[in-house]
């Protein structure tokens, strides 16, 4: 993203460039900043995308992470006590595969 370029180490030093802004544009940059901040789990961003008005593209990698995160922190399967005192069985989780679909169902937007 154009926000990503503007933060890499070697832009982010030239701080008298940033300084040479004009204050709307200091502004529209704190801005953008604020808005795609890590904070609170990119709480800000996913309020503005819900309120926008389709067409948007949205930054894939909001959901991409949240995939990633459903992936790695639940299982797979799920154990379930039998009926009748049986042994336990593994089940899908469905569960984690109604988390999924809700994430690709708010990248659809």
């Amino acid at each position: 993203t154009i926000l990503a370029g503007l933060e890499l180490a070697s832009v982010h030093r030239l701080k008298a460039t940033k300084g040479a802004l004009a204050p709307r544009h200091r502004a529209a940059l704190e801005d953008l900043t604020d808005l795609v901040s890590y904070s609170a789990n990119r709480r800000r961003y996913r309020r503005e995308l819900e309120a926008a008005t389709p067409p948007c593209v949205p930054y894939l990698g909001v959901f991409l992470t949240d995939l990633t995160f459903l992936e790695q922190g639940n299982p797979a399967t799920v154990e379930v006590a039998a009926p009748c005192g049986g042994p336990p069985r593994q089940l899908v989780n469905w569960s984690k595969h109604q988390a999924y679909a809700r994430v690709l169902e708010d990248v659809r937007f």
